[in-house]
């Protein structure tokens, strides 16, 4: 089942719509004030790197990388796109197959969302010691398996 990116929010009044972000980097948190956390998710077909800053990127295969689903209203989300544009990182829309935090009532399924995802990849570099931390903590505080940045640090012998 495919769930549609876009959400509906009602407050102060008025109807807002919302579409779904996946953050898989260091900022598994609530991205904004007023994003609303999903459920966990993971984008299948797709492996974790390091150059040195984390990134997703496709491959032939069964990968995945986990992640968290927030709906998010366009201001957020465009907050969101300049800060990684600046980065160096694009937008992009991918199908993110929801995870086992999916709250009671909520779709086993997929949704459709934005990420962002570095729009060049050199060789792989060793992270930054601090980030990697801020990574792994902020993983483990939303309960992800951090298999994927350990596989990642190891296939690419950083």
């Amino acid at each position: 089942m495919l769930t549609t990116a876009v959400f509906l929010i009602l407050a102060a009044g008025k109807v807002t719509p919302m579409q779904a972000y996946f953050a898989y980097r260091e900022d598994v948190q609530s991205p904004c004030k007023n994003a609303a956390h999903i459920s966990d998710g993971k984008l299948v077909g797709y492996t974790l790197g390091f150059y040195p800053s984390p990134t997703a990127y496709a491959i032939i295969g069964d990968g995945c990388v986990p992640g968290i689903l927030f709906s998010v209203d366009d201001a957020c989300l465009e907050q969101l796109t300049k800060e990684a544009t600046r980065a160096g990182y694009e937008r992009i829309q991918q199908r993110i197959e929801h995870g086992q935090q999916a709250p009671h009532g909520k779709p086993k399924g997929h949704t459709l969302a934005w990420l962002f995802i570095l729009q060049e990849r050199a060789t792989p570099k060793k992270p930054d010691a601090a980030l990697l931390t801020r990574m792994r903590d902020a993983w483990k505080t939303q309960k992800l398996n951090t298999a994927a940045i350990d596989f990642a640090l190891k296939r690419d012998a950083l």
